[in-house]
């Protein structure tokens, strides 16, 4: 092999190891992406079960339970 055809293979293995590089570079910020992706709807989904639950749960009642409740409260007049 004389010294050009060697310079020709390292220039070749060199612009495939730097393509490998970017294609690398590549995958692994798509990766990054996929995780932070997932982390963020995990911590929404966990957001929204914790508001779920500091949500109060009150029980409806009727209008005559209602003044049921504030006679005995209060007291009867009648």
């Amino acid at each position: 092999m004389d010294y050009n055809s060697k310079n020709e293979v390292d220039y070749e293995e060199q612009q495939l190891q730097i393509i490998l590089m970017k294609e690398i570079q590549r995958q692994s910020l798509l990766a990054e992406r996929e995780l932070k992706k997932q982390q963020d709807q995990e911590y929404l989904d966990a957001q929204n079960i914790d508001a779920k639950m500091a949500e109060p749960q009150f029980k409806k009642i009727s209008l005559e339970e209602m003044r049921k409740i504030r006679l005995k409260r209060f007291g009867s007049t009648e």
